[in-house]
């Protein structure tokens, strides 16, 4: 069991205080690193008061840090229960596994999303304000400009008069056009954004030239502007021929 003790708050001078903070004890199995913004560790964990979840990892293993009925409780992984419908399969990423017999994933503690397929439904876990829940869609609310055309991949539509585009829970990103504007919706960080066009960090070896899709290379900030719809497209760099890909919710660059 996690011992913690909550500060006073101790006078830095001219009337200031220091913020009160929780100090937790763990014995750690390595370095601990990567932890959450504002959460150190000397010894014990010094946690910001009003914190009452942090990751980090100890001796490269990915550890959550939970406040739970007033104790301080670690995990390296959730035991999710789920009563499946049929035959769970797809399940990705593939460090998440599906125990039958307990009727329970055993999800990695850095694994904030996962999708499957339940009896052949596409399905997404979620982990929101502490619980896991589970969804065969989202509801995503956007307000257009214009008519809504072009929606790909057709298993997403539009409601028009709820505002909102229903989207499958295994499809992390779509294409549509608002008012003949190119437009992207992305799953980031467990919510869904918009954008018409992508800020693409590149630092280049040479002279950009011969781009394609109508994407653009700004030296100045060593940034490829890609429009929304845009998937790969194709550059030289100082006279190599090169690609970039959109793969997995980021760009990545190889040689053609």
């Amino acid at each position: 069991m996690a011992n913690y003790i909550i500060s006073t708050g101790q006078p830095i001078g001219a009337g200031a205080y220091q913020p009160e903070k929780v100090y937790v004890s763990y014995e750690p199995n390595g370095a601990i690193t990567d932890l959450t913004v504002g959460v150190t560790f000397e010894i014990v964990f010094n946690i910001p008061d009003g914190v009452d979840l942090f990751n980090f990892k100890d001796n490269g293993v990915a550890t959550i840090g939970s406040l739970v009925n007033g104790e301080w409780v670690f995990i390296d992984h959730f035991d999710v229960s789920y009563v499946p419908n049929g035959a769970i399969t797809n399940i990705a990423p593939p460090t998440v596994t599906f125990d039958g017999a307990k009727k329970e994933f055993v999800v990695p503690a850095d694994v904030p999303s996962f999708i499957f397929k339940d009896n052949g439904v596409a399905m997404r876990g979620l982990f929101v304000g502490g619980e896991w829940v589970f969804i065969d869609h989202f509801d995503v609310s956007y307000v257009p400009n214009g008519a809504i055309t072009n929606i790909a991949p057709p298993t997403v539509t539009f409601d028009g008069a709820k505002k909102e585009f229903v989207v499958p829970a295994d499809v992390p990103s779509f294409i549509f056009n608002d008012n003949g504007v190119a437009m992207r919706g992305l799953f980031v960080g467990g919510e869904w954004v918009f954008i018409d066009h992508f800020d693409v960090s590149y630092v280049p070896n040479g002279a950009i030239t011969d781009l394609t899709g109508g994407v653009t290379f700004d030296g100045a900030k060593k940034e490829f502007v890609v429009p929304a719809d845009v998937p790969s497209f194709n550059f030289n760099d100082n006279g190599v021929a090169m690609r970039g890909l959109f793969v997995d919710g980021e760009w990545v660059f190889a040689i053609q």
